[in-house]
This record gives structure tokens, C-alpha cells and sequence, in this order.
């Protein structure tokens, strides 16, 4: 797809991650999070976030790169940003077969981090696509 035509195709929002009982950080998984996503006129969802275009290694993973992956993640996101909140960049279509939303996240100083984990060396470049 040109890449002018897929800029007409997403949509930003302002979110902030989301804290559980069962997950205390609001961080799941090296590409996935929980969060609150603000779409406007005082509407806010919740709903977990797939990091799109990358590929964490599983929680379950034996070796413990899953658990390394997520570690990362909530450090990004501890790092980059401290009061939680980020920016969300989606596909027109955002769901995956999950009912994730597929997103960019970018922290409030424009730190990528689908980018930053996949430099990071905890996830591989991988496209997903909306269904």
C-alpha cells in the first residue's frame, strides 16, 4: 500500500495504561497491553493494545525470553512514560481476531515502541494485519 494512502487509513488517540488485579502494571506481554483508550467527546474504552508490526516471544516461553520481553515493556513504558499515559496510532480497521486494537504506540516525547523493542532485541519485525 503507498504509504500516503495508508496515512489516510489510521487514526491517533490519547490512552493510558490500564492496572488490574490479575495485571498490576497494565503491561501483558512484550506486544500486547492493557489500556484505557480516550476516542473522544468523553468516551473512553477499555481494551488491549497489539503492538502492530512486531513479534514478542510468548510468557510461556522456556527459555525466558517472554518474561524478558514483558520486563522490557513495562520498563519502556516506566521510562518513557512515567504517569502512563501515550499516544496510539491504529488501523481504520484497529481489531485483531483477539479483539485487540492493532496500534503504534508513541510516548509523549515521540518514542517509538514498536521500534524501540524490536532495537532492543526483545521482538522481531512481523506484519499484522487487521481483520
Amino acid at each position: 500500500m503507498d504509504p500516503a494512502q495508508l496515512l489516510k487509513n489510521l487514526h491517533w488517540y490519547l490512552a493510558a495504561l490500564n492496572p488490574s488485579k490479575l495485571n498490576p502494571t497494565g503491561v501483558h506481554d512484550g506486544d500486547t497491553v492493557d489500556a484505557v483508550i480516550d476516542m473522544g467527546g468523553f468516551i473512553y474504552i477499555h481494551k488491549s493494545i497489539r503492538v502492530a508490526n512486531v513479534n514478542a516471544p510468548e510468557l510461556a516461553n522456556p527459555d525466558g525470553s517472554g518474561k524478558a520481553a514483558r520486563d522490557w515493556a513495562q520498563g519502556w513504558f516506566k521510562g518513557f512514560c512515567p504517569i502512563g499515559q501515550f499516544f496510539i496510532h491504529t488501523h481504520l480497521d484497529p481489531s485483531d481476531k483477539y479483539g485487540r486494537f492493532l496500534a503504534m504506540i508513541y510516548a509523549p516525547n515521540g518514542a517509538c515502541f514498536n521500534d524501540d523493542i524490536v532495537a532492543a532485541g526483545h521482538a522481531v519485525p512481523f506484519e499484522v494485519e487487521p481483520y
